[in-house]
């Protein structure tokens, strides 16, 4: 089951605005918060409120509620009379929350926090279920749902369980989880084997969960989508432990509540508050999944109590469960197509004095402000020369500048200028004929850019836009122009084709075309050339145990990858010459997979930077697919599988993806 990362990464600018005037003479300040990323309050009782920390005690700064996501929601108060403001700026203060002279004097705040309160809560003491917090210094804070260290007795603080305390949520950076089909509550009284009824978070029967322990109220809960039909597993705190509704569960069998983990069965009908259709759930077959990708199961954070039958909208951990990958018999016949999605992206606006970065869809490279898994770096070019403008990292949704580690602010604007770059003779930007992103490694010494470039864009009007092509159709900068890619595999195990060996195509991939006539052996990836410094990498993942396994580094598409010759994993005979490989014998680094029943989730290709210090895929994806039933009936492989383009449009991190044990 896969963590998933980047949660929230909040700034808070600190405002000075007219308001209250205090007793002992000091004015009161207003704050602005850029609350993107908090999940949207619509249908929901709970509601959200900021607390600042003087002198040990918390105060309240507002309570509020978001309607919509993005940039673009907005922020209300409870009754939704009054705004305070889009949530990428949001401002409270003593007149815009009417808290007046109770508004806390926040130029004497430690810390802010942000915490969600239960419907009807009218007092002025925190819930405790902190979503985000963080300590105030120059003037701003950065707030983070990790929890962060503060002295015991600090208000809302947790025990670390290392003699200190923290405040905030759980460390989720080593979250890990299995999934699993079984449906342990009718295996007496149903001889009749079932287990495609049953969705239950273990392992071998064995608990599949490893979470940290929540503070306040905070559940955790198990969800199920079907079809786009989303179903509670049940609420829980101790995945050691059954969850809440293991005594009450009107859609479990007969044989008592099942493991003492968290889970569900859907082997009754019933007639319950919130329809099932249909009750009785065969989460296995074919049929009921119209489309690849229509179940799957996941683990959110809820805030207690809540009202809401649908997730709180933070998820922690997910699995996509396709339906069997192939038949006893060995795959299938289907074509499988990848699907493209939307490339990053940017805007610069150019003047004398900065450089404006907007609408940035570059992926975060770097978990704290370190560039261990290397940086980017954003140049102008001005009377002929590259001029490096700064080098970055992304956290979460904020830009840090590796010069000053001051931030330029998030993704969706960023100001590049003299004070955030500490670059006193800040050029005039206004006469750049281009502007450009590169990759560069750890600890780049070199001003020269490197060759991997990201974005980029010619300005015009004060303006330029960021793209991958960039001016690679006119021999210019950029990477490439993936907008036409387009690709399929087939289940081919080739090495191992001996005469009077048995078909057993479910144990390798190979990028070729087999159609008969004027196609067949053709190449069937068609990918663009990449400039020095980047490679394309295939790779497959083990629904077993969620490890990725390579499948070969290549820059042609209609020649063997770099595999050749060195994989032990392989048979004997020869592999046709094309990228691919096959899964036939066990070694130290990866075990025998086969490509069949419930043992592939998800067969794609990216873009890795050279050189490639990750063991893991870059998150640059291009091409993907999820493998369908019946691709190689009887062991011998069938038409080729188209698969669907999903490269960014911008720049993208090639930083390691984490890949957790589970589905």
């Amino acid at each position: 089951m896969r963590l998933l990362r980047g949660l929230l990464w909040l700034a808070v600018p600190l405002l000075l605005v007219t308001g209250c005037g205090g007793g002992n003479g000091k004015g009161r300040f207003a704050y602005s918060i850029s609350l993107v990323g908090l999940p949207d309050s619509n249908g929901r009782t709970t509601h959200y409120e900021g607390w600042a920390v003087i002198n040990g005690t918390a105060r309240s700064t507002g309570k509020f509620v978001i309607d919509g996501t993005g940039p673009s929601a907005t922020v209300y108060n409870l009754e939704r009379t009054r705004s305070f403001g889009p949530a990428s700026a949001a401002v409270f203060g003593p007149a815009s929350t009417f808290l007046g002279e109770q508004f806390p004097f926040l130029v004497d705040a430690t810390h802010l926090f942000i915490t969600v309160e239960p419907e009807g809560d009218h007092d002025r003491e925190p819930s405790c279920q902190v979503i985000l917090a963080g300590p105030i210094v120059n003037g701003a804070a950065h707030l983070s749902p990790t929890g962060i260290s503060v002295e015991s007795g600090f208000p809302c603080a947790q025990d670390d369980g290392m003699g200190g305390a923290v405040l905030g949520l759980a460390d989720f950076s080593t979250a890990t989880g299995f999934v699993e089909l079984r449906s342990p509550t009718d295996d007496v009284s149903n001889p009749t084997p079932n287990d495609f009824a049953g969705v239950w978070f273990t392992q071998g029967g064995a608990q599949g969960l490893s979470l940290p322990t929540l503070p306040g109220s905070f559940r955790y809960e198990g969800f199920a989508v079907i079809n786009g039909v989303t179903r509670s597993l049940g609420r829980f705190r101790d995945p050691g432990a059954r969850d809440e509704d293991f005594a009450t569960a009107l859609q479990r069998g007969d044989d008592g509540p099942g493991p003492s983990f968290p889970g569900q069965d859907f082997v009754q009908s019933f007639t319950p508050t919130v329809p099932f259709d249909p009750p009785v759930l065969d989460l296995a077959t074919e049929a009921n999944f119209p489309g690849e990708g229509d179940f799957r199961a996941f683990i959110s954070l809820e805030p207690f109590p809540d009202n809401d039958v649908a997730p709180f909208g933070i998820t922690l951990l997910s699995a996509v469960i396709p339906p069997t990958a192939v038949s006893a018999g060995g795959s299938g016949n289907v074509d499988v197509d990848m699907v493209a999605g939307a490339l990053p992206q940017a805007a610069g606006a150019l003047t004398s004095t900065s450089f404006t970065l907007m609408d940035l869809t570059l992926p975060a490279n770097a978990s704290t402000f370190n560039d261990r898994r290397g940086h980017y770096e954003l140049f102008c070019t001005l009377a002929g020369q590259d001029q490096s403008i700064d080098r970055f990292v992304i956290v979460g949704e904020d830009l840090f500048s590796l010069s000053t580690g001051l931030m330029f602010g998030t993704r969706t604007q960023a100001v590049f200028d003299a004070v955030s770059t500490g670059n006193a003779m800040f050029p005039d930007l206004t006469a750049a004929t281009e502007c450009f992103i590169t990759f560069e490694e750890e600890g780049d010494p070199d001003p020269a850019p490197s060759a991997r470039v990201m974005l980029e864009g010619v300005p015009s009007g004060g303006m330029v836009s960021l793209t991958t092509a960039g001016a690679v159709a006119t021999g210019g900068r950029g990477l490439a122009d993936f907008s036409m890619i387009t690709g399929k595999f087939q289940l081919d195990s080739p090495t191992n084709d001996a005469s009077g060996v048995p078909a057993d195509d479910q144990f390798g991939i190979l990028y070729r075309l087999v159609s008969v006539g004027s196609d067949r052996d053709a190449a069937s990836l068609e990918l663009p050339d990449l400039p020095s410094g980047f490679c394309y990498e295939g790779w497959v993942e083990d629904r077993a145990t969620g490890v990725v396994y390579s499948t070969g580094k290549f820059v042609d598409p209609g020649a063997s990858d770099r595999n050749d010759g060195i994989s032990q994993s392989r048979g004997m005979e020869p592999k046709k010459g094309f990228p691919g490989e096959d899964f036939l014998n066990a070694v130290p680094t990866q075990s025998l997979m086969a490509v069949g029943p419930d043992e592939i989730t998800q067969v794609f290709v990216t873009v890795e930077p050279e050189p490639d210090g990750a063991a893991g895929p870059s998150l640059f994806r291009i091409l993907e697919v999820t493998v369908p039933p019946g691709q190689a009936p009887g062991g011998v492989g069938g038409p080729a599988l188209p698969m669907t383009n999903v490269a960014p449009t911008g720049a993208t991190l090639f930083a390691d993806m984490v890949i957790l044990n589970g589905d």
